[in-house]
């Protein structure tokens, strides 16, 4: 049996709130049991960039301590979040590190394990904040067994110690009995509700959250009659069609005025070619950027292997650039599919006027 705590403090192994943590998992001593403590200041954990390469291809892209640490939680039986309250809710590294946990809320797969939450303050917000641990657990699919708090203005000065400690000494024991008899928690009705919350918000988006639907496919959660349906053509745009060359003369001079709205400044460091694919009836234009050493050139034509690539109706692309419709929201509704470096795309929206080609 492994149980893994994660420890959200700055002072470490030093605060008061390991200092309660430390009483759970005096609790969770046994046979058997074995027990291991990740301070997450000493760990390398890089902000979460929003790139949602992670629900999309299902891998993040940053190169730092949370893949390790996400698979000694994989690996555990048990898990227990612990951190001090700041300003009213978890620490900066605490949060940090949750942020980078997306896929596993996304993806919950943590079914079977048991879970519970320290937090610490000197007064204020303990509750919520131990309550938010332990919902952050029950999203990646942990039963929970509770919660602990404590009041403590510094390391050594715990209030009502005796209480707190014979309760969490008594907690860690439930866990490791949860874990060994593998308890039944009853579902509540705020599980069901994110898990509806979830399932059709992965299944609307799914053209965009592909690495989500599959998962949840996989494992049958989408089996209700909305989401057994055919899927329906893209209702985003209410654009007419345009298929005479009229149309895609007026495309080009929109596409030709794109670099005008380039913001420099955005495009620091980025060296990328994007490519668009445009349908207009039966006729394809072909159209390429290239974004390199904070310049934007655009030419009509291909190119192979391009960092981005694009591809969707010409109309609905005149739309987005008229300001007509919502670029963000046709794409995650599937009127545009893209292939390649989803970091660039998601920096598209910042390399340029919303009024670019208008």
């Amino acid at each position: 049996m492994k149980i893994l705590a994660i420890l959200g403090s700055p002072h470490g192994l030093r605060g008061a709130t390991n200092g309660v943590l430390s009483e759970v998992l005096a609790g969770c001593t046994g046979e058997g049991v074995e027990i291991e403590t990740v301070v997450l200041s000493k760990q390398k954990i890089k902000y979460c960039v929003g790139c949602a390469n992670c629900l999309t291809k299902g891998a993040c892209n940053q190169k730092d301590d949370v893949a390790a640490i996400h698979d000694k939680m994989r690996e555990a039986d048990g898990i227990i979040l612990a951190s001090p309250v700041y300003l009213g809710t978890v620490t900066g590294q605490m949060k940090v590190f949750l942020d980078r946990c997306l896929p596993l809320g996304h993806r919950p797969s943590f079914h079977g394990k048991y879970g519970l939450s320290v937090a610490v303050s000197a007064g204020f917000m303990d509750v919520p904040t131990a309550d938010y641990l332990l919902g952050v657990l029950i999203a990646f699919g942990v039963a929970p067994v509770g919660t602990v708090c404590g009041i403590a203005a510094a390391p050594g000065l715990l209030e009502q110690q005796d209480v707190v400690v014979a309760y969490a000494r008594r907690l860690g024991r439930q866990l490791v009995t949860a874990i060994r008899e593998q308890h039944e928690y009853p579902e509540t009705g705020e599980q069901r509700r994110a898990h509806a919350f979830f399932r059709d918000l992965i299944y609307k988006y799914r053209k965009f959250f592909k690495a989500d639907y599959k998962y949840w496919k996989e494992q049958g959660w989408l089996t209700l009659p909305q989401a057994e349906e055919e899927p329906q053509p893209s209702t985003t745009t209410d654009v007419p069609s345009e298929v005479d060359e009229q149309a895609l003369v007026k495309l080009r001079s929109m596409l030709e005025a794109i670099p005008q709205a380039f913001d420099p400044s955005a495009a620091q460091g980025l060296d990328a070619i994007i490519q668009l694919v445009l349908h207009s009836g039966p006729k394809t234009l072909n159209w390429y950027f290239t974004i390199r050493e904070q310049k934007c050139q655009g030419k009509e034509g291909s190119v192979p292997n391009p960092s981005l690539l694009l591809e969707g109706p010409a109309e609905t692309w005149v739309a987005i650039s008229e300001g007509r419709i919502d670029g963000a929201q046709a794409f995650v509704q599937g009127d545009f599919k893209f292939e390649g470096d989803l970091q660039v795309l998601m920096q598209f929206s910042t390399l340029f006027s919303s009024q670019a080609g208008s």
